[in-house]
């Protein structure tokens, strides 16, 4: 679950909202008007890893890959582990 940390005490029409510090659930934060919709950041596309990434990926997924692979063939092996993943 997504939490939501008031940054400062918020008052409106003389109504307590949030007190500074005050932690609660995202879709709290958005129901009291202090964050619009929790926007998740988007997860980094394969493209954009490093070779390094990748092989950290590859690594933690148990798949063996030639260590002279290059970026082309690391993302094709870790793209098809991610199909497979999906089927079951």
């Amino acid at each position: 679950m997504e939490t939501y940390t008031s940054p400062k005490r918020v008052v409106r029409d003389g109504h307590l909202i949030a007190f500074e510090g005050e932690v609660m659930s995202a879709d709290e934060a958005v129901r009291r008007g202090l964050a619009i919709e929790a926007v998740k950041a988007p997860e980094p596309q394969a493209e954009d890893l490093t070779v390094k990434e990748i092989k950290a990926k590859l690594d933690a997924e148990g798949i063996e890959y030639p260590k002279t692979a290059k970026k082309e063939e690391l993302l094709a092996l870790l793209e098809a582990d991610l199909y497979d993943d999906e089927e079951e």
